[in-house]
């Protein structure tokens, strides 16, 4: 594997082409293999390798949800059929009987079924109405098969039609119905987009079956050639082809809608047309000329060759005109869009990117790939959920993801990044484009917002809600790491007159000014908390004992206690302070902070200015608990 894991293609999985392939190599050597035996144990064994393939194609096509249904059970009936020609055959060859017998009626009979049941598959399978380009593809499939149909009759019926005997008839009508075989053959390829791998395993299939056709007439033809034996297995062999097309994954995209510029503008439409007008000429050049027939067909089709080559070339000179103009489309709305814009090719390589993007990336980032790119401008925390949707897009699915980059003002912005594969679908993967938005100041409201949910507004400092969420926090780790937690529950004494005499903007600015004052007497680990009015709570993690609560609890009567300068005037006020300490896991934190609050009450009543701990005395005076109730200011 590369060091960039997006450096290369997505790879189909190997387990799609493992049945099919198996199936195909195991008919082809057992079909083989039957040359070796007796004809009657090479019947049996051909009929078997023919009754698993069709088991197979039956299997297969219900596994990979093969659609439409009766395309498939016509397939499978004619493979059936052919293959109980076949074993009829081998039985007849076996009783010596001679090939002008009409004991072999039946199984030409049979052979003859094959042909038009494959091709009315075939249009049932791919020839959905409503397709773009249908008229253009059932044209250029009748070209093929009357080419096909007058090469055959030209050197292979006139060869053997001599009479009307069956022998005659039969030997006619075989290559008749391999040029319906090569126009289904057409017909599948265009109308599937040429692209699926189902789509090319059928008609090899049915190309393989022709292929064996011409090669048995031209035996008839030429009693030189004596390779019978050799092509008998090549009829199992494309059965297992066709078989191994609906044992491919892809089978259930064969009769889905295929992109109409492939279909249409493919080079191998214009190889199909080039082969036909070669074939039409040959048989103007070695046909019969003097079958009125022949020759008006060959008039024709130069006629409709040339007429369909010009209407391709012209096609394909709009489709040019129309994939610049849509490029040129592309790049004016890049530039235009307040979005950064990617293009990337199948490797995951940065082809095009607006000056937006790299704006955002802060530099240029053409030729990148992602694991240059996320080293580069990805924050590491947010590089595992960029590669997640990298890896979601190169599998041919839409992805986004939110993200940290350096910009090119050095500074860390917010993007979301939306992905999509150039080609949504079926095939291989061609490339991506994205898109990136800035969002820093959606990111950073939401942060304003989250914050003002749990911080006090004027100080900053966290709020009663946040405070008992970190007070239950505190207590979960007692139970982790064993310790003493102590609460400082702490009012001012004499704010009410600052108030009063300097207004409550000097209130609000003295409040700010011991905000940051009992910040500066704490831990970081520690945590002060606005309770409310001017009542303030202090958790202290890990405290030693009494005596280090009592330190703490003096540095902020200390810190507080020092005049305060204000924008009206100086101002000077106290703090009594409540000190309740546990080292109980179970403890609830309001029945602490409540523990606190009753200190806090009776260092009030003791003058102020001085800190009291919490201890049985006070728990015991229930009237203590009832004056702070009623006596402490609230939100």
């Amino acid at each position: 594997m590369s060091a960039d894991p997006f450096a290369g293609r997505p790879a189909t999985a190997p387990s799609s082409w493992a049945a099919p392939l198996a199936l195909v190599v195991l008919v082809g050597a057992v079909s083989a293999g039957a040359n070796f035996a007796s004809d009657t144990a090479a019947t049996v064994i051909r009929a078997i390798s023919g009754a698993v393939v069709v088991a197979a194609l039956v299997y297969g096509a219900r596994k990979n949800d093969a659609t439409p249904r009766a395309a498939w059970t016509i397939i499978a009936t004619a493979i059936a059929v052919w293959v109980t020609g076949d074993a009829l055959w081998g039985v007849l060859q076996a009783d010596h009987l001679n090939a002008g017998s009409h004991w072999f009626i039946v199984p030409n009979v049979l052979y003859l079924i094959t042909y038009p049941a494959l091709f009315v598959a075939v249009v049932l399978l791919v020839g959905r109405k409503g397709r773009p380009g249908r008229l253009s593809n059932v044209i250029d499939c009748a070209i093929l098969s009357l080419a096909g149909a007058l090469i055959l009759r030209t050197f292979l019926v006139d060869a053997h039609f001599n009479g009307t005997t069956l022998d005659n008839i039969f030997s006619a009508a075989f290559p008749l119905g391999d040029a319906l075989l090569l126009g289904a053959v057409a017909w599948l390829l265009f109308e599937s987009g040429l692209r699926n791998p189902s789509a090319w395993l059928f008609a090899g299939g049915m190309a393989l079956m022709l292929t064996t056709d011409v090669i048995w007439d031209l035996e008839v033809r030429f009693s030189s050639f004596h390779g019978a034996s050799w092509v008998n297995p090549s009829y199992p062999v494309a059965y297992a082809l066709i078989a191994a097309a609906a044992l491919h994954p892809a089978v259930a995209r064969l009769s889905g809608r295929a992109q109409p510029a492939l279909r249409y503008h493919h080079p191998a439409r214009l190889v199909f047309l080039s082969v036909s007008l070669f074939v039409v000429s040959f048989v103007a050049w070695r046909g019969s000329r003097h079958d009125i027939l022949i020759e008006l067909c060959t008039v024709g089709l130069v006629i409709v060759i040339v007429i369909r080559f010009a209407v391709l070339v012209r096609s394909t000179e709009k489709a040019y005109e129309k994939a610049d103009t849509n490029e040129r489309r592309f790049r004016l709305l890049a530039t235009a869009a307040p979005v950064g814009i990617y293009e990337t090719d199948a490797d995951f390589r940065i082809v095009f990117a607006n000056e937006e993007a790299e704006q955002l990336a802060g530099s240029s980032v053409i030729g990148m790939t992602p694991g240059k790119l996320l080293t580069y401008a990805v924050d590491e925390r947010d590089r595992e959920a960029i590669r997640q949707a990298l890896d979601d897009v190169g599998s041919g699915r839409r992805a986004s993801a939110q993200f940290r980059v350096r910009g090119a003002d050095g500074e860390k912005h917010w993007v979301a990044w939306y992905g999509t594969p150039s080609q949504e679908g079926s095939g291989p993967f061609a490339g991506a484009l994205a898109s990136t938005i800035d969002i820093t100041a959606l990111k950073d409201a939401e942060a304003k917002l989250a914050r003002q949910a749990t911080h006090d507004p004027l100080t900053g400092l966290p709020n009663r809600r946040l405070l008992f969420d970190r007070l239950g926090r505190s207590l979960a780790r007692l139970a982790r790491q064993p310790g003493t937690i102590a609460v400082l529950f702490l009012d001012l004494d004499n704010f009410k007159p600052v108030n009063d005499e300097l207004g409550h903007e000097a209130g609000d600015e003295l409040l700010e000014i011991v905000a940051r004052r009992l910040a500066d007497t704490t831990r970081d680990e520690d945590t002060v908390a606005r309770f409310g009015g001017d009542e303030f709570v202090v958790i202290l993690e890990r405290v030693a004992g009494r005596g280090h609560a009592a330190t703490v609890a003096t540095k902020i009567i200390e810190a507080i206690g020092a005049p305060a300068p204000l924008q009206p005037g100086r101002a000077e006020v106290q703090a009594s302070v409540g000190i309740a300490l546990t080292a109980d896991t179970d403890k609830d934190p309001d029945a602490l902070l409540h523990d606190a609050d009753a200190a806090m009450y009776l260092a009030k009543e003791a003058g102020g200015a001085r800190y009291r701990f919490f201890d049985d005395t006070v728990v015991d005076d229930e009237s203590v608990r009832a004056r702070s109730a009623t006596s402490r200011r609230r939100d």
